[in-house]
Order: structure tokens, then C-alpha cells, then sequence
């Protein structure tokens, strides 16, 4: 009875009612709580509105900053400015959608104060951070390799922080 109301409550709002509106219908016709129907809808929106985004490859800017939490190299193991240009363009890239990504750009803004050995290290962390993610969210273009994944340079384009590499063959 509730799902019920909660799609028509979800449908009063597509069709342009006001949400207090709707649950106040919503509530009359099936005589639940106003409350209720409300919070339930507001629920069922919000999972949709994630189903979404994941589908889109998108964080908000909470998810972007706990992912980074949970996954970014602890200080103590990586240079500090090569951990933050890193996280710099993670949060960038992630909190936007997928027309407006360009990795390559926001790492060059971001890494034009690196020393060479900095720049690598913030590559590779970009990198791990890339791996981290389900690979429907991962933001890097796909390029086809000219290079078999059994040769010696495979782990070199594996490892790349800008393009996912398939492999020919």
C-alpha cells in the first residue's frame, strides 16, 4: 500500500502538484499518514537521484571527499603536494559530468608547481584512484593499444591516469 502511494505521490510531482500537495492526495486516496508517504517519497527519490549518478559516472562532493578518505595514500607514504594534486583532480573530475571531464586538463592546472619526480608519483596515485572506482564510474577514455597485454610495456599503459587501455589480441 505504501510503495503504491509513494508512486503516486512521485507521479502528482512529475505531473507538476507541489510535494505537500501530492502526499496530502497520496494520503487521502489510500488513507496512510501524510507524513509518512512524504518521507517515503523523499527516500525513493533520493535512491533514484544515486542510481542516477552512478549510472551518469558522477559522485556528489560529500561521496567525492569520503571516497578520497578511505582510498587516498596516508601522508606519511606519499609527498604531500603529489597527494594533493591528486586529490585536486579526482574531486574535479568526479563532481562533473562526463561531457565536462577532462582529466588531462585539470591534472596540467593542478601539477604546474610539481618537480618531475612529484609529477610521477601524483600519476600514479591518480592512477590507483582510478583503479578504486567500479569500472562503470571510471572516468578515463577508452583507447584501443596497438600493444598485446603480454608484452613488457602493457603494465606501463595499464598504469596510465588518463586513458583505460584494451588490449589488442
Amino acid at each position: 500500500m505504501m510503495e503504491r502511494a509513494v508512486e503516486r505521490m512521485a507521479a502528482l510531482i512529475r505531473d507538476g502538484q507541489r510535494p505537500a500537495y501530492a502526499a496530502r492526495i497520496a494520503a487521502h486516496e489510500t488513507g496512510l499518514p501524510e507524513n509518512e508517504i512524504a518521507a517515503q517519497c523523499a527516500k525513493h527519490g533520493a535512491e533514484i537521484a544515486q542510481r542516477m549518478r552512478m549510472e551518469a559516472g558522477r559522485m556528489t562532493q560529500d561521496e567525492a571527499r569520503a571516497f578520497l578518505r578511505e582510498h587516498l595514500t596516508p601522508r606519511e607514504h606519499i609527498r604531500r603536494e603529489a597527494r594533493r594534486v591528486a586529490a585536486q583532480v579526482f574531486f574535479a573530475t568526479m563532481t562533473v559530468g562526463r561531457a565536462d571531464r577532462n582529466i588531462s586538463q585539470a591534472f596540467r592546472d593542478a601539477s604546474e608547481h610539481l618537480d618531475e619526480e612529484a609529477w610521477l608519483i601524483a600519476c600514479h596515485e591518480l592512477a590507483r584512484l582510478w583503479e578504486k572506482l567500479p569500472e562503470s564510474m571510471d572516468p578515463r577514455d577508452v583507447r584501443l593499444a596497438q600493444v598485446p597485454r603480454h608484452s613488457f610495456m602493457w603494465p606501463l599503459l595499464e598504469g596510465c591516469p588518463f586513458y583505460r587501455w584494451v588490449a589488442r589480441g
